[in-house]
């Protein structure tokens, strides 16, 4: 479903099956080729628009066959977005809360989400930042994350519903989405720009396409800790980043709008 290994590294894709064999049992590329085919077909006689959430979602519908002129994207939206931005986005003051940078990471802990390597780079900043991991922690993966945080400075704040939101980001700087598969959009991006925050995210999938590289946020070279220490290095020491990132966050798209572009 994540086209990850079971060792946990990024999956390049099926190409023609024979890569699915180690997670699927067959061997049979024929049958995955003659799959593929009809999914198309079926589209191109039945299908009058594909909306894909992100470019990045419609450059891989491309490259497998998809007939380009069918295929638009369309941006994802939520209703609570605009009470977000109106409760904390709108108001937040420019800078930082305290001394030290807050970065809050948002969503259920899965390891495909990569909130180990947020604690693995939080590790080796020469600056001073504390980590919030807004979210469920699943089974084990609690003691495996904690092991890795030596320094003291990450908080598990643990599940929360969906009224907390605004308060839950209104505590930290900035956010970092670091996942590590083929992220296709995420929600979670939207909700931490309509509270105001800049955010750091990976050069690999869809969310990419959430941050203005500059503007109103970072990026890292996907899978890279070190890249990824180097862009909280800079938000935790550059004067004016973080201020200047923060002003250059937009108000969301609103749910109103997305209807009208369906």
């Amino acid at each position: 479903a994540y086209l990850m290994t079971g060792a946990g590294a990024m999956c390049p894709g099926p190409g023609d099956g024979a890569r699915c064999a180690s997670c699927t049992g067959s061997h049979d590329i024929s049958a995955n080729i003659r799959r593929q085919a009809e999914i198309r077909a079926r589209v191109e006689s039945g299908v009058t628009a594909v909306l894909a959430i992100s470019a990045s979602v419609r450059r891989t519908l491309l490259a497998i066959g998809f007939p380009a002129d069918a295929v638009d994207v369309v941006r994802q939206a939520m209703p609570h977005e605009q009470t977000i931005w109106e409760v904390v986005g709108r108001k937040r003051p420019r800078g930082r809360h305290s001394r030290r940078l807050t970065v809050g990471f948002l969503g259920s802990a899965y390891p495909h989400k990569g909130p180990q390597l947020l604690i693995q780079a939080a590790q080796e900043t020469s600056s001073e930042i504390n980590v919030r991991i807004f979210g469920e922690v699943p089974g084990r993966s609690a003691d495996e994350l904690r092991a890795l945080d030596r320094r003291g400075v990450v908080e598990f704040t643990g599940p929360y519903s969906p009224s907390e939101l605004p308060s839950l980001l209104a505590s930290v700087d900035a956010a970092v989405l670091p996942s590590i598969w083929w992220d296709a959009a995420n929600l979670a991006a939207e909700e931490c720009h309509a509270a105001g925050l800049p955010l750091i995210v990976p050069r690999l999938g869809g969310l990419a396409e959430t941050v203005r590289d500059g503007v109103d946020g970072l990026t890292f070279a996907g899978l890279d800790h070190i890249d990824l220490t180097r862009q909280l290095e800079r938000l935790a020491s550059d004067e004016g980043l973080l201020e200047q990132l923060q002003a250059g966050i937009e108000p969301p798209y609103s749910f109103a709008e997305h209807v009208d572009e369906l």
